[in-house]
């Protein structure tokens, strides 16, 4: 069997697995802090418009960058639940229970129609994604969203890290397996780092630099308890867009919980001050403190 003894190379053909691991899992620690730097680098840098102050946000463009196109189309029922206009039935299925005035094409509208079709909850996060190119498209071009283009070439930019260090646990397998040697804590890493790529190559990458700022000012100016005490059904929807389904009321509100679980707009974002998410602000006076 060909033996490499070069270095960046020669770590692989170390005498047994077990000391093949401490390099592995210094690279391990190296690929997570890349992938976070290259994931910030590209949010800083691919704006397409120079933005000077912290932008203000629509309801939904504030979901779309909280979360992606399944937070739209929550707060979009969140709201219009509040507001008395939908139900659900079981299974998870979304009923009309008064009509509205909706604008074409909105994500309300789009609730609405697949409500009177007798859709499901699955079938409104469909559609709304599909219709959801003119918030994204605005967003992008404010400077506040990557585009599709960019959003794919700096996710998996910062994957590959985790990609090359999966290829050289797959490399060390092959080798123990030609030596006979006991591989299985190798297997296992190499799973989880293999994981980590998928993750960092599909995930995430919605907000710009400017957006996230944005996002937190939002936050600032429109806290948990805040939302929660006006409790209006465009409160609701704001509830839903900035911290997800899990930070609505649960008195009375079964229905909609059940309805919008196992989604992955349902968990609340991790707020630093666990309220508000406007760490740094001092009394969110303007919420200067948000903008970095």
């Amino acid at each position: 069997m060909l033996t490499v003894t070069v270095w960046p190379l020669s770590w692989i053909y170390t005498d047994t697995a077990n000391a093949f691991l401490i390099p592995f899992l210094m690279l391990s620690g190296f690929s997570f802090v890349l992938c976070v730097v290259l994931r910030e680098f590209g949010a800083r840098v691919s704006a397409e418009t120079e933005v000077i102050e912290p932008a203000e946000l629509e309801v939904y463009e504030a979901a779309y960058l909280s979360g992606d196109t399944e937070r739209v189309a929550d707060a979009a029922m969140a709201g219009m639940y509040r507001g008395g206009r939908i139900g659900f039935d079981k299974p998870r299925r979304v009923r009309v229970k008064a009509e509205g005035s909706d604008a074409f094409g909105s994500p309300t509208h789009t609730v609405h129609e697949i409500a009177l079709a007798g859709g499901r909850v699955k079938d409104v996060r469909k559609a709304v994604a599909h219709g959801i190119d003119k918030i994204e498209y605005g967003l992008v071009k404010r400077g506040l969203a990557l585009s599709k283009k960019n959003r794919w070439k700096w996710r998996w930019a910062s994957a590959s890290p985790f990609v090359l260090l999966s290829v050289a646990g797959v490399w060390r397998i092959w080798v123990g397996w030609q030596r006979g040697e006991s591989f299985g804590i190798v297997i296992v890493l190499t799973i989880v780092t293999m994981l980590a790529a998928l993750i960092a190559g599909c995930g995430g990458m919605l907000a710009t630099r400017e957006g996230k700022r944005a996002v937190r000012k939002c936050k600032c100016e429109r806290t948990k308890r805040m939302l929660t005490k006006a409790g209006s059904s465009g409160d609701w929807a704001w509830l839903c867009a900035l911290y997800g389904v899990n930070a609505l009321p649960k008195d009375g509100t079964e229905e909609i919980h059940r309805a919008l679980a196992h989604g992955t707009s349902g968990s609340s974002d991790g707020d630093a001050d666990g309220d508000n998410g406007c760490s740094g602000c001092s009394g969110c006076g303007g919420c200067g403190g948000c903008g970095d």
